[in-house]
């Protein structure tokens, strides 16, 4: 128990305070108006997500397809299908896409991974690294950029050096101005156009097809494994985040009894879970191989499975619960959004720590997993 407090504390210290004031919309459509100002973090998910207003904090934004048209302060996440930013970005921009179009300007780096990738008439004031199956730099760059790609085209201004991997080729455009050295690795020289300004002639390394895997610079292979981490562990929490609040708005009965049977019981709900989740797959399977209980094994496998999801979800609004309890020094935690996006950066944060960290996430998943269980089948005897 001590061990999962103190890990617990750590996180909670870890957390940036801006996690405490936050607007969250989700649903098909999701809109943030021209007229509308958001004076602190914002959180939006949804089929079509549009944001047009003014975002004071950080946001970040998935959804199938995405337009950002408004201004951001702070950092800009996106991950989406079709996904256009043509709003100004007042720091970071990290982006994740199918078809991704950049046209606003960046005060700070971009990192971005998608199918196609275009840089279009804006600014960036710091670095980028992308990586995409075609990528189109026609934009001016304040900074290094380092690209991994099939297909690239460089037709802007770059102040730093180059560094391109490309499957395919590389061009150069005849509105290049690179003041740095472009070092490029690919099968094919470089395709350089008559007005391309170059203060150093390119340096090429011609990688062989067979060895194309092998020769890709360390340096930049980080660099984009890290930004891929930082876009998928967000995109984790997110969706982690709008999955709570969807179960609260919809059994919002249940969820508060059961988080509260787990932080009044844990221990007791602990060893239930790890009994049931122990017990359970043994008498489904019992079950399945006998001709009478085979339908009860096939009902007794999607409610065990469906328990699951749903302990998973509900453990992260445990963790941010106690978290909170821990820091107001109050009997009572309302259940609302702070919780759930404590709970939620908190819960995929243990995974960083090793062995201490995985072991409090299985014991307050086995604590969710047992009072979810418990109340479920005390709901279904009280009916009876």
């Amino acid at each position: 128990m001590k061990k999962i407090l103190i890990s617990l504390i750590t996180i909670a210290v870890l957390l940036p305070a801006s996690a405490l004031a936050a607007t969250l919309h989700s649903g098909d459509e999701v809109r943030l108006s021209s007229q509308d100002t958001i004076s602190e973090n914002y959180y939006a998910v949804g089929g079509i997500a549009s944001l047009s207003g003014t975002v004071e904090g950080d946001a970040y934004v998935a959804g199938g397809m995405v337009n950002i048209t408004g201004e951001v302060r702070d950092d800009l996440v996106v991950a989406g299908g079709n996904i256009t930013v043509s709003g100004n970005v007042g720091q970071d921009l990290r982006v994740v896409g199918g078809n991704v179009v950049i046209s606003g300007n960046v005060n700070g780096e971009v990192m971005a991974a998608g199918g196609t990738l275009q840089f279009i008439g804006n600014e960036v004031l710091g670095d980028v690294m992308v990586a995409g199956g075609l990528v189109t730099i026609d934009a001016k760059v304040d900074g290094d950029v380092t690209i991994a790609g099939g297909e690239v085209l460089i037709n802007g201004e770059v102040t730093g050096n180059v560094s391109v991997q490309a499957d395919e080729h590389l061009r150069i455009g005849d509105h290049a101005n690179i003041h740095g050295t472009v070092f490029y690795k690919g099968k094919n020289e470089a395709e350089i156009a008559d007005g391309a300004q170059l203060a150093n002639a390119v340096r090429f390394e011609k990688v062989e097809a067979k060895k194309q895997t092998k020769s890709v610079d360390k340096t930049a292979f980080f660099k984009m494994f890290f930004a891929f981490l930082t876009i998928a562990f967000l995109i984790k929490i997110i969706i982690m985040i709008v999955a709570a609040l969807i179960l609260l708005a919809i059994l919002p009965k249940c969820t508060k009894a059961v988080v509260s049977s787990s932080m009044e019981n844990y221990w007791k709900n602990v060893l239930y879970g790890l009994v049931i989740f122990i017990v359970a797959p043994v008498v489904m399977v019992l079950l399945l191989i006998t001709i009478i209980g085979s339908m009860a094994g096939a009902v007794l496998g999607l409610v065990f499975g469906l328990l699951l999801i749903l302990a998973k979800i509900i453990a992260v609004i445990i963790i941010g619960a106690w978290i909170m309890k821990m820091f107001n020094k109050k009997k009572d935690v309302k259940l609302d959004w702070k919780p759930i996006v404590i709970g939620s950066l908190a819960f995929h944060l243990l995974f960083i720590i090793p062995i201490i960290g995985w072991i409090a996430v299985a014991l307050v998943f086995f604590s969710s997993f047992g009072a979810l269980s418990m109340h479920s089948y005390e709901t279904i005897v009280k009916k009876q």
